[in-house]
């Protein structure tokens, strides 16, 4: 059996509600045999306001192993997208969004030796809501859904600044903590874990590292369980 496990991370950042017209993100969340990386872009029409449209283009490449008789079959697969989204500003939220279009090079090595190359292609929808609760809590929400191999992904996260608290500083700690859930036919996966981030008020930027333990269920009810990893940066322009 050909198990398809996709580790899908459209923002390992959630500074939504302090965005400053222009924005750029990238991350990577993962482990050395199964991983996700992307960078996005992001450009708002207009650049300030309580409403406005966003343009979301972004480079990824996933990648990942799974055993079968034999041995272990290996992918890679680099992917672009472009995304519109309409995104509402209020004091304390943030709501973004919208569709997309992606494009998947699936490139697998079976155990056997042999390879296949499979273009997937497909819409995807995609949500992020970021609520500042006070000046420094926040609660973040994100959610897609990928059509080419019918992949949702959905993510809780709470975080709160310890340090900085009169915002003087040019840099500020915070903790959190953060759930996640995605999969497909192929593979359920459950995730909890921690985060720390390390944010830049004064640059309008932040990073984020992310750890914390997993926990899959294949088509075939076997189940693995594995710590995960990630980093991500913002900046906003």
């Amino acid at each position: 059996m050909k198990t398809k496990l996709t580790v899908r991370v459209l923002f390992l950042l959630a500074p939504l509600g302090a965005a400053k017209g222009q924005e750029f993100v990238a991350g990577w969340e993962g482990s050395p045999s199964s991983g996700y990386g992307f960078v996005m872009p992001v450009f708002s029409i207009p650049r300030q306001g309580t409403s406005s449209f966003v343009i979301r283009p972004s480079g990824s490449y996933l990648y990942y192993n799974f055993r079968e008789a034999g041995g272990f079959t290996v992918v890679t697969s680099p992917g672009a997208a472009l995304g519109v989204a309409y995104r509402l500003r209020t004091k304390k939220a943030t709501l973004t969004i919208g569709p997309g279009y992606e494009s998947r090079w699936e490139h697998r090595k079976q155990a056997d030796g042999s390879k296949s190359d499979v273009n997937h292609r497909g819409l995807v929808g995609q949500g992020d809501l970021y609520y500042s609760a006070t000046s420094f809590t926040a609660f973040t929400l994100n959610g897609s859904y990928q059509e080419s191999n019918h992949y949702a992904w959905s993510r809780a996260g709470l975080k709160h600044q310890i340090t900085n608290k009169s915002f003087e500083r040019g840099s500020a700690l915070a903790l959190g903590a953060e759930l996640t859930a995605q999969g497909n036919r192929d593979v359920h996966q459950l995730q909890a874990g921690a985060l720390f981030e390390v944010g830049l008020p004064h640059a309008h930027g932040s990073l984020q590292f992310h750890s914390g333990y997993a926990r899959l269920q294949f088509a075939d009810a076997s189940r693995e369980a594995r710590p995960y990893f990630g980093v991500g940066v913002y900046k906003a322009f």
